[in-house]
């Protein structure tokens, strides 16, 4: 009598450890990992902080702004974007995968010809004086990728619909800046690590 007591006891845990593996299972469903830096080529810049990428669709830098296109200061942040990245392969780190205007929000990174993660473009376009740093909601901040910068470049507040057709004078304006090349690479040289180390 107590071996059948026993063998109906663990036939009757077995089947409940089984439902609850399934109900697991069912509440939380099998995700693959998202990829830390996904690769595409620049294929339209459509103004400074914006970008049509292969692989990928429609791309904002995040927390940056560049004054708007129809200004001198609009077609300059174009054009420097354009020289940097038009037809150029870079790596992408998203922060959002779609905002109200069905684009990536991301952090660009140059990619040298051995496809090692560069230059950080997001601070590079602020540090040639062709954006500034603002901390829009639902992506990154400031304080986490640029934290070099905001003595000199301070995060401008975000007020929803406001447009900029000039960065202000005084922003970034500093007589005793140092080397600021260093910067640009300090956060892509912990996304190389993580590119490395991942499996594939």
């Amino acid at each position: 009598m107590i071996p059948k007591l026993v063998k109906l006891l663990f036939a009757l845990a077995l089947i409940l450890l089984i439902l609850l593996a399934l109900a697991f299972i069912l509440v939380h469903p099998w995700q693959e990992p998202k990829d830390p830096v996904k690769i595409g080529t620049v294929t339209r810049v459509i103004d400074g902080d914006t970008f049509d990428i292969e692989g990928v669709g429609k791309v904002r830098l995040a927390d940056v702004d560049c004054p708007e296109k129809g200004g001198e200061e609009g077609k300059a942040a174009a054009e420097y974007a354009d020289n940097q990245l038009l037809g150029r392969k870079v790596a992408l780190e998203i922060t959002k995968d779609q905002d109200k205007y069905g684009r990536a929000i991301a952090h660009i990174y140059l990619l040298s010809p051995t496809g090692k993660i560069g230059a950080h473009f997001n601070k590079m376009i602020v540090v040639s004086g062709h954006a500034v740093i603002r901390d829009y909601p639902d992506t990154s901040t400031p304080d986490e990728w640029c934290p070099e910068l905001l003595d000199r470049f301070p995060v401008m507040p975000y007020v929803p619909g406001q447009r900029m057709y000039e960065i202000p004078e005084w922003y970034g304006n500093d007589e005793d800046q140092d080397n600021w090349f260093g910067p640009l690479f300090s956060r892509s040289q912990k996304l190389n690590k993580i590119v490395t180390t991942s499996p594939t």
